[in-house]
């Protein structure tokens, strides 16, 4: 996402004022852009799961990549063909190691 301000500013250079005998407005642009944000849903293959995977694809896609944690690979490969635009990860909350490799680079959490 970019955001974008425009805005003027007097001059107060004494230089400019003086070599031309006005006062400049001085035009500012300046742009800030926004990387999106990861966000993982736990259980995202569960009804819950499904449904905010849906809306945040369809209404906050500019805003967010999304990344599906599900228990088993076959789930990760339905999700994935649903939603082609999110990441699936497989993630068991009983295995604590495949937590630490979906956790990482995320910035948001739903559980």
């Amino acid at each position: 996402m970019v955001k974008k301000y425009t805005g003027y500013i007097k001059c107060r250079s004494r230089f400019l004022q003086q070599s031309t005998g006005r006062k400049y407005l001085i035009k500012l642009t300046s742009e800030r852009i926004m990387s999106k944000e990861t966000l993982l849903i736990i259980g995202a293959a569960g009804n819950n799961g499904v449904a905010t995977i849906a809306a945040l694809t369809e209404q906050h896609a500019q805003r967010f990549n999304v990344r599906a944690g599900v228990r088993s690979e076959h789930r990760a490969i339905e999700l994935k063909s649903k939603f082609p635009l999110i990441e699936t990860v497989v993630l068991d909350l009983d295995q604590p190691e495949t937590l630490t490799t979906a956790m990482q680079g995320v910035d948001k959490l739903f559980l």
